[in-house]
């Protein structure tokens, strides 16, 4: 998104908020470990800085951001979309205290 992509969206289309559906490894790839995902948790290093770049862009524009959870730690069903393709889903005790 460049600032007349923001500025179009804001002034042509009237948006005032955006969906950004992210998964929580997002986070980093500290958030990829002990999961089917480890093996590309490096392919995350710079991914929280860039939705908090694309935040405060949209910010910038006066349109706001909401940020849609989507596959959850060790899956909410058995669904590839909700991070795994596992028969069972496996939730995970990890905490969101240390997302900065």
């Amino acid at each position: 998104m460049t600032p007349a992509d923001w500025a179009f969206l804001r002034d042509a289309g009237k948006v005032t908020s955006v969906r950004l559906p992210i998964g929580w490894f997002t986070h980093g790839p500290h958030f990829c470990a002990g999961t089917p995902f480890e093996a590309y948790g490096s392919i995350y290093v710079n991914a929280w800085t860039a939705v908090k770049g694309y935040i405060h862009a949209a910010a910038e524009h006066g349109i706001t951001v909401l940020l849609d959870l989507h596959a959850l730690p060790g899956g909410a069903n058995k669904d590839e979309h909700s991070g795994t393709g596992m028969i069972f889903p496996c939730f995970c005790e990890a905490t969101w205290a240390d997302v900065g």
